[in-house]
């Protein structure tokens, strides 16, 4: 083997089949086919191969389980529903999807990659600290004094006898 094909990084790509399996231990998995599209920088990809995620689904797992499911749009009831054999099967064929390649060892030490399913919006490519509840505070009360000083004007709201007068049918307002 070569080592990986990919680089190490974030992907567009479009899902091409979905499957619940079992693993050889028995362990259940979700698993994604899909295709690579471009980087997310937009460049384009060498060669648009197909690759496959795989997500074994323990109790210890179930949390990233979910995320997965959340990124990906899934509000089924059951995860029944992520069978394509179910009567109320929920498809993802044909989404378009962000996928994250990185590079790990396999059972020989040989490089390979490894895919996942990215965040909604991949948090490592945003740098910087969240903003907490104070500072969301004090911006909104510079946002608020900056549209006070010379923003866009706030909707002036108009006594309730003049709303109900403009509701009134009039003559003028009668087609015939």
């Amino acid at each position: 083997m070569n080592g990986p094909f990919y680089e190490e990084g974030y992907y567009r790509c479009e899902i091409m089949s979905q499957a619940m399996t079992k693993a050889k231990t028995g362990t259940p998995a979700f698993v994604l086919r899909f295709r690579v599209i471009q980087s997310t920088s937009g460049e384009n990809v060498p060669k648009q191969y197909e690759r496959t995620c795989y997500r074994y689904i323990t109790e210890k797992t179930m949390p990233y389980f979910q995320r997965d499911l959340q990124t990906l749009g899934f509000n089924g009831h059951s995860l029944r529903q992520l069978d394509p054999m179910a009567a109320d099967h929920v498809s993802f064929v044909g989404q378009p999807v962000e996928m994250r390649c990185a590079h790990e060892d396999d059972n020989n030490g040989e490089p390979r990659e490894r895919w996942d399913i990215a965040l909604q919006q991949a948090a490592s490519q945003i740098e910087g600290e969240p903003l907490d509840s104070a500072s969301y505070r004090q911006l909104d009360a510079l946002f608020g004094a900056s549209k006070k000083e010379g923003g866009s004007p706030r909707p002036t709201p108009r006594p309730r006898a003049e709303q109900q007068a403009n509701m009134e049918v009039t003559d003028s307002d009668v087609p015939f």
